[in-house]
């Protein structure tokens, strides 16, 4: 089995961009970018922060994802899928973070998806991209999956609903922990918590605990 999981507002409580442009006081301007263009802050505040005050080290990021607090059940849903198959992060959070927040869940760093940065002597001098967005989230599993595997998916938001609705329609499991429409209309399950949602995985993986 194939195992694919949003990070931010899935496993790790609120979201890890927002966080780290707080501590550079843009927090409301990424949400200003982001209500207009989704996800497109991203890219832009980062490069702004980076215009006003250079290379930002890289340590400040790797900060972010070990601080990080996990959902409730968080680390015992990856360590069961794991146990199942093979475990997957799809994330827009960029790199640094993600790779800290994996080492913390046991998720090996050839197996987290998020966006790059271009990193020059431990420090981020620039966005690299892409940003693992809706889109990138679904290309990217096209790219990992083979066929005949049963896949299980877990996201949040509506920006998980293209690769959520992949899943759906290869047959597969897909979960939110959040009853969005979007997620919804995409085939998605909605499940309460994280107990709820490795409830479901067992069943559909046909393991009785």
């Amino acid at each position: 089995m194939i195992f694919f999981f949003d990070v931010d507002g899935t496993l790790a409580e609120g979201d890890t961009i927002f966080r780290l442009f707080s501590t550079f006081g843009k927090k409301e301007r990424a949400e200003e970018i982001n209500r207009v263009a989704p996800s497109e802050d991203v890219e832009l505040v980062l490069e702004e922060i980076l215009e006003e005050q250079g290379p930002i080290p890289m340590s400040d990021f790797e900060e972010e994802g070990r601080s990080a607090k996990f959902v409730e059940d968080a680390e015992e849903l990856v360590r069961k899928c794991g146990s199942l198959g093979e475990v997957f992060l799809l994330t827009c959070t960029y790199e640094p973070i993600a790779m800290k927040i994996a080492e913390r869940l046991g998720v090996r760093p050839e197996n987290v998806f998020s966006t790059l940065l271009s990193i020059r002597n431990g420090f981020v001098v620039g966005f690299k991209g892409p940003i693992m967005d809706g889109e990138q989230k679904r290309t990217t599993l096209r790219e990992i999956c083979g066929s005949g595997k049963k896949v299980v998916g877990l996201g949040d938001s509506a920006a998980d609903a293209p690769f959520l609705s992949e899943i759906s329609a290869r047959g597969g499991l897909a979960l939110t922990v959040k009853p969005e429409k979007k997620l919804l209309e995409a085939g998605a399950v909605a499940v309460k918590d994280l107990f709820e949602a490795k409830e479901r995985i067992l069943e559909f993986a046909g393991v009785l605990e």
